[in-house]
């Protein structure tokens, strides 16, 4: 569907699981689109099968481009196996991110040179073996609003949140709260 979408189309996504045979279940090719599920995250999921990452955004994506109402769940990727945002600033909201595994950074999210939104969404129990169990911010200055950050770790740093380089969030109404890290920052 997001392969025929054109600038400005909404893609609905009906209630079900989606996985695919590709590295990632869904990549937005740089589209500004609004990519939403009908009836939210609770019946609408992305599965990476433990094998691919959930989502893809690297191509330019704006602030225009919306990701609403997804489980993003079972990715493993290096960086970001739930979302790997790269030269993007996709609007994310009501989603959820749970049981994604980075061999790198990033179990969850990971973004680099964006300032994606996240709004009302969940990282829960992800995992790196890097740094950024839950979220992984590399440069950019994403901002996270009304989120949940609970029970992700990593081997390394951040088990929660980590920002590295350049990176830095915007923080407003979250609860970040019994995250682990190996070595400092649960």
């Amino acid at each position: 569907a997001v392969d025929a979408a054109s600038t400005g189309d909404e893609v609905i996504v009906l209630p079900g699981t989606y996985t695919s045979s590709d590295t990632q279940v869904v990549d937005l090719l740089g589209k500004v689109i609004t990519l939403r599920s009908s009836e939210g995250a609770e019946v609408t999921i992305i599965d990476g099968q433990s094998l691919r990452r959930g989502v893809r955004c690297d191509s330019g994506e704006s602030s225009s481009t919306a990701i609403e109402g997804f489980t993003i769940t079972n990715g493993q990727a290096g960086d970001g196996a739930g979302i790997y945002v790269r030269d993007g600033s996709p609007s994310i909201s009501d989603c959820i991110f749970t049981s994604n595994l980075a061999t790198d950074n990033g179990g969850g999210v990971f973004i680099r040179d964006g300032s994606s939104s996240l709004t009302n969404c969940m990282v829960l129990n992800n995992s790196s073996s890097s740094d950024g169990g839950g979220i992984f911010i590399r440069t950019g200055i994403p901002q996270l609003t009304n989120c949940t950050i609970r029970d992700n770790e990593t081997s390394g740093e951040g088990g929660g949140i980590i920002c590295r380089d350049e990176g830095d969030a915007l923080i407003l109404g979250c609860f970040i709260e019994s995250n682990d890290a190996g070595q400092v920052g649960g």
